[in-house]
């Protein structure tokens, strides 16, 4: 008999049903030989679509990785599903480096044609399914939060398996915008550099190389570009390689007090992303967890193709401007943080 747990999620629903067998179609796997929900019937599975450059999906998956040390042996089994959001998830080695970098060592199936996406008619990262050991969805949820909730529920699935269970505490909250009274901030939403999804005051010519000219006078939010650029479907590339790395810029103008970007890099081919905020180097208080200082300068080092965290600092209105020497700078997507949190 399923037991039924579900919090509101937009688009179709599984609760009650039996999640559908389709792991086979998987495009390959990585930390696990193939697996399947008929051979893993006796345990209870959390599947989580996710993308390793999505910032909503990096903010869930501290919570995956605890639940997985703690719970693995107790009759949980989580597997990751990979569904990339640009064409840097669809090379396996980009990926198996992501699931390092973030301490993932979990089944994970990579889907990069879509066909488990489509399967679960799923059209949103991250969101997971938590099966019973009958192979019935006795959750669906979509998104952040609810890490509480989850975990309450993965341990009274896992009771009857093993009792000893119920005397675990659930998890504090890993994060401080995780915790009770948060507020969520009215902030800058994602913006997409490349012509398919983005929008640019200046234009695009696609799959061309333009010389812009900034125009000066700005609105936020929006994308400003200073220099030669190619614009991709996905992403917008410097197109040459300079002297000085502040001649050419992407200026991007916000609202929000964290800024994330996604950046195709290389280890073979590391590449500096000097920063400036508001005119200023990136001061102490506002650097982003990847942001590093040399002199009266702040960049990034860009060394695999993943998102960086560029600044978090106070909330309000700011412009932050980047810069390279390098034609390999390529930017995809820029994501945004606010919270108020109680007793800051």
């Amino acid at each position: 008999m399923a037991r039924i747990f579900m919090r509101p999620i937009l688009g179709e629903q599984w609760v009650g049903r039996q999640a559908p067998d389709v792991l086979d179609q998987a495009d390959g796997w990585l930390n696990s030989p193939p697996l399947s929900l008929a051979e893993l019937r006796g345990r209870v599975v959390l599947l989580d679509f996710f993308d390793y450059t999505c910032v909503n999906c990096l903010r869930t998956l501290p919570y995956l990785t605890r639940w997985w040390e703690r719970y693995r042996d107790h009759g949980l089994t989580i597997i990751g599903l990979h569904a990339p959001e640009f064409d840097l998830g669809t090379d396996p080695e980009n990926v198996r480096r992501g699931l390092e970098l973030y301490g993932i060592s979990y089944p994970v199936a990579l889907d990069s044609h879509y066909r488990i996406w489509r399967a679960f008619r799923n059209n949103v990262w991250p969101r997971h399914f938590l099966v019973d050991v009958d192979g019935v969805v006795v959750e669906d949820h979509a998104g952040e939060g609810g890490y509480r909730e989850t975990e309450a529920d993965i341990q009274l699935l896992l009771r009857d398996l093993h009792p000893a269970v119920a005397d675990l505490p659930l998890l504090e909250p890993v994060r401080p915008e995780d915790g009770p009274g948060v507020q969520v901030l009215p902030q800058t939403p994602e913006l997409y550099l490349g012509y398919q999804r983005g929008t640019l005051p200046q234009g695009y010519r696609r799959q061309q190389v333009v010389d812009y000219r900034d125009p000066g006078e700005h609105r936020v939010p929006a994308v400003y570009l200073q220099g030669p650029w190619h614009a991709g479907p996905q992403s917008l590339q410097h197109a040459r390689e300079t002297d000085l790395p502040g001649q050419d810029y992407l200026q991007l103008e916000y609202l929000a007090q964290e800024v994330n970007l996604v950046l195709r890099g290389s280890p073979e081919r590391p590449y500096r992303v000097y920063l400036s905020l508001d005119g200023q180097r990136v001061p102490a208080g506002y650097q982003g967890a990847e942001v590093m200082e040399e002199g009266n300068a702040t960049y990034l080092l860009v060394d695999q193709p993943r998102m960086y965290q560029l600044v978090d600092g106070d909330y309000g209105v700011h412009s932050l401007r980047l810069s390279s020497a390098s034609d390999q700078l390529t930017a995809y997507a820029f994501t945004f943080g606010a919270w108020s949190i109680p007793g800051r």
